[in-house]
Parts: structure tokens; sequence; C-alpha cells
């Protein structure tokens, strides 16, 4: 009986030395600062306004049989004060921890760079800021002909052109360098506020 008492003693002591052997090979779980991105969305950074005054012209052509060539029978031409913004944001559901530093509380963030998030142009009123077509012209036939199509695909296109232009604005290496500037202030804040000292790399 006593044989048994002093087995079941030493597997004891063993199984707990095994134990703790086991636990102190085990790496260390990485601290982290407790900021979690996982429920964020687009943080903008920067919003642009944007006033230009761009030209279209559209003609009315007719097609000349065998040559290839086109007849320019008329033109509408408009004149549009374009006005509008753009956000530039970056994306946080796309932010990953890096390398992390418990010691000196520094913790590297790898960050998608800043996009245009969305591009507007204001239709409001004139009086109000928004754009506005400052001249509508016609030559050639187009002012003898009761189909309006050409003037009406003038001031469409006007518009287009206007959007691609203030896309076209945001994505200027300035503007976004802009938006990576303010990204990192609040970001570097956030971590700052829990004692930690955050490092951006963008990606």
């Amino acid at each position: 009986m006593r044989k048994i008492v002093i087995s079941s003693a030493v597997a004891a002591i063993v199984g707990a030395s095994l134990v703790g052997v086991y636990m102190r090979q085990q790496p260390k779980p990485v601290q982290r600062p407790v900021v979690s991105f996982e429920n964020m969305g687009h943080l903008v950074a920067l919003k642009m306004n944007y006033s230009d005054v761009i030209e279209h012209t559209e003609q009315r052509k007719q097609a000349i049989p065998l040559t290839g060539y086109d007849l320019i029978l008329g033109s509408s031409r408009v004149l549009l004060v374009a006005k509008g913004d753009c956000s530039i944001a970056t994306d946080l559901r796309q932010v990953q921890y890096g390398s992390s530093n418990p010691e000196t509380k520094q913790v590297t963030l790898r960050v998608p760079l800043p996009k245009p998030l969305s591009i507007r142009i204001n239709h409001d009123a004139k009086a109000q800021g928004g754009s506005y077509l400052y001249t509508i012209s016609n030559s050639g036939v187009e002012p003898l002909l009761a189909d309006s199509s050409n003037q009406r695909d003038a001031i469409a296109r006007v518009f287009v052109e206007a959007e691609t232009k203030i896309g076209q604005a945001c994505n200027q290496p300035s503007v976004i360098e802009q938006a990576k500037t303010n990204t990192s202030t609040v970001l570097a804040s956030m971590f700052q506020a829990v004692g930690w000292t955050a490092v951006i790399q963008w990606i």
C-alpha cells in the first residue's frame, strides 16, 4: 500500500515538472495596444473643394459616303462653371499590425494609402455656390433645327468631363500626401491615448 502512495506522489511531481517545462517553452503572446480596427470604416482624411471653367463643343456631323470623312454641319458650345468637391479617405478595416514592442510601447501599423472616396459635382443653385452653365451657343445649322439633341449631348458631356477633372484633381500626389499626413496624425493620437507610439507603414 505504501509503495502505491509513493508512486502516485512521484508521478504527481514528475507531471508538475513536465507542465512547468511545457509552459516555459511556450512563446509569450505578443502584447499589443487595445485598439481594434475591425468595426471601423473609412477615415475621411481630407476634403478638397474644386472650381473650374470647362468648355465643351459638340459637333453635328454627317458622314460622307465612301470617303471615311464627316461633314460638319454645325456645333453646340457650352461653357460650364463647375463647382464640386471630393473626399479622400483611408480604409481602416484594412489596417494590419506589424511589429510590436511592449517594452518601448511602440507598434508598427501597415496602412493602405488614402484614396478618393466620393466625387461630387455641386448641383445647387448658382446663388448657393453650385455649378452653372455660363453660356450656350449654336453655330452652323444648329440654330435652324428643331432637334436640340446635340445641345443636350453637349451639356451632358461637359458635366461628365467636370466629374473626370475633379477625380483627377483628387488623385494629385500633393493631395494624397496631405491625406496621408492627416491620417497619420489621427492614428498617432488614437495610440497615444492608450500610451503607445504608432509607426505608420503605407501599403
